[in-house]
């Protein structure tokens, strides 16, 4: 089973799930709708991890923060699109009403750094997210994609990078 996981704001039916589904016909995906603003992020990781194996995890933005946390702790292999990365640097701007600051920085902490199978898709115009700074701290043990975007990709570039990230595994 793949598992897709959509940022902050985002919808389960999102870019990437939508390639999944073009990529991996045959495959299951559970893709499902999260309210990371009500979600205690603990109690998220492990109902995530529960609902696994997964043979891919697939996280954009907050929700690359979590694929990257679960792929750290098992091992899972990875495609991360702007992922939100420390997540505590960010969801102060983001969502300034984020009770869980402490905790989710906690687990960045508890996983950063780690050596898994982990593909990174880095859109240059991200808007929202600092895609000099996400390379940096994760060039080191992912393959990093970078691509002429904003902070929610579409179009050809990505599609080709997205596949190929799903298939540098």
């Amino acid at each position: 089973m793949i598992l897709n996981l959509h940022g902050l704001f985002g919808h389960c039916e999102n870019n990437n799930y939508r390639e999944l589904q073009r990529l991996f016909p045959d495959e299951e995906i559970w893709s499902p709708q999260i309210d990371y603003l009500a979600e205690e992020p603990a109690a998220l990781l492990d109902k995530l991890v529960e609902g696994g194996p997964y043979s891919l995890v697939v996280g954009n933005s907050l929700g690359g923060f979590f694929a990257y946390a679960l792929g750290a702790v098992r091992g899972f292999t990875t495609v991360l699109t702007n992922p939100c990365v420390p997540p505590h640097a960010y969801l102060p701007g983001l969502a300034p009403d984020y009770r869980y600051l402490d905790e989710i920085e906690a687990i960045w902490n508890d996983a950063y750094p780690a050596d898994f199978p982990c593909s990174v898709i880095l859109g240059t115009r991200d808007e929202l997210i600092d895609h000099e700074r996400s390379h940096e701290l994760l060039k080191e043990h992912s393959r990093i994609f970078t691509i002429d975007a904003m902070h929610r990709m579409s179009g050809p570039e990505y599609a080709a990078s997205f596949q190929a990230a799903c298939n540098a595994q």
